[in-house]
């Protein structure tokens, strides 16, 4: 018996022999507590992740200012080319307004063209030049009468040949018809008489001279209306099936 009472105490002693390391272990199976080491290391990851967690917020504040940034600036492209939609819209009714005075002040105005051109030391009297043809080659009398203004075009050139033409300005829109409507007896000679427009008017006739003589080969009722071609009463627009057959 005493053997075996001192045995226990031996088993007894044993077991508590390191108190202070037992609770120490115990304290860390605690769910709620944390050795100091790990809690040390814990609080500087918590703090990178805080810091992490900040830089994004930073970086999606900036990403919202750049998407509204973005987006202002769509709005603003969008305003500007509305703006020089309207600035074009401005320009184009500008130009045909004044290509429009233009053809207005040019009403009563004809151009001849192919007569000879006096190079002498004295100015030339191109009214009285205008008279002198009109009389011989339209049989039209006393045209001199209503003429308003006659004069060449252009710069004189010493080394052209070729006389620059005569723009004439008649007093009456009513002799300036009746001269013009004598331009077919010029048919075959080296004479031309032409109305007066604009540069843009005239550049945009050009275009359409070809095919209004085209269509009358076809036995087509063509006009020549400033800077518009009819033929057949249909005005021509290019690239459209229905003037493209018109002038066929």
């Amino acid at each position: 018996m005493p053997h075996s009472s001192h045995g226990n105490r031996t088993k007894r002693k044993r077991k508590n022999s390191n108190p202070t390391k037992n609770a120490r272990y115990k304290a860390y199976e605690s769910p709620n507590k944390v050795p100091p080491k790990m809690a040390t290391g814990g609080g500087e990851l918590v703090n990178e992740v805080n810091r992490e967690e900040g830089d994004l917020d930073n970086l999606k504040k900036t990403s919202g200012n750049i998407g509204n940034s973005i987006g202002a600036l769509r709005k603003t492209t969008e305003e500007v080319k509305g703006q020089i939609h309207d600035i074009q819209r401005a320009q184009s009714y500008m130009d045909d307004t004044i290509t429009d005075l233009q053809c207005r002040s040019m009403r009563d105005n004809l151009l001849f063209f192919g007569l000879a051109e006096y190079r002498g030391e004295n100015r030339e009297n191109c009214s009285n030049l205008i008279d002198d043809f009109c009389e011989a080659e339209l049989g039209i009398k006393e045209v001199g009468q209503h003429i308003e203004r006659a004069h060449r075009l252009g710069k004189r050139n010493i080394q052209s040949e070729n006389p620059r033409p005569i723009v004439v300005k008649s007093s009456t829109y009513r002799m300036r018809e009746k001269v013009r409507e004598q331009t077919r007896r010029l048919a075959g000679t080296h004479f031309n008489i032409q109305e007066q427009f604009p540069k843009k008017v005239q550049e945009k006739r050009k275009q359409l001279i070809p095919i209004m003589k085209k269509a009358r080969r076809n036995r087509k009722m063509a006009t020549l209306v400033k800077d518009k071609l009819y033929i057949d009463g249909v005005e021509y627009i290019p690239g459209t099936a229905e003037t493209e057959d018109t002038r066929m």
